[in-house]
């Protein structure tokens, strides 16, 4: 082998160790607490909904396929943790933009009916009264 091609090969591989000491590191961190838990919470439940009702599985955890469905419906609580513990998202956000906005428009719409049936909103003022501090 070349001199150049060993010495672009063992800085590619002194690379992949800082990288995974880096996540190492990263993951030893508090915040991947919260990643941990949105992981453990999600697999629990999809372990749930995979067991008992595949089309809630599918609707409400996004979970079409049946292998995979499967395969999680079978994990144990101890390789559930381990997943969780990846340091990485185990799932990913099903809704678009659009989604979102229409949501929020929709809470909002539901706020001000609430607020105009307690008599809080004045006609023609869409924010409501303004409140000054003392």
């Amino acid at each position: 082998m070349a001199p150049e091609i060993d010495e672009v090969m063992k800085s590619a591989f002194n690379n992949l160790d800082d990288y995974f000491e880096r996540h190492a590191t990263l993951h030893n961190k508090a915040c991947d607490a919260e990643i941990y838990e949105l992981n453990l919470t999600w697999l629990i439940k999809a372990r749930e909904l995979a067991r008992e009702n595949a089309i809630l599985a599918e609707l409400m955890m996004g979970i079409a396929e049946e292998d995979v469905r499967l395969a999680i419906s079978q994990l144990p609580n101890k390789d559930i943790q381990h997943i969780a513990q990846s340091g990485w998202l185990c799932f990913s956000p099903r809704f678009t933009s659009h989604f979102i906005r229409s949501m929020t428009r929709r809470q909002h719409d539901i706020v001000d009916v609430l607020l105009g049936f307690s008599g809080f909103r004045r006609m023609g003022h869409r924010k409501g009264p303004k409140i000054e501090a003392d």
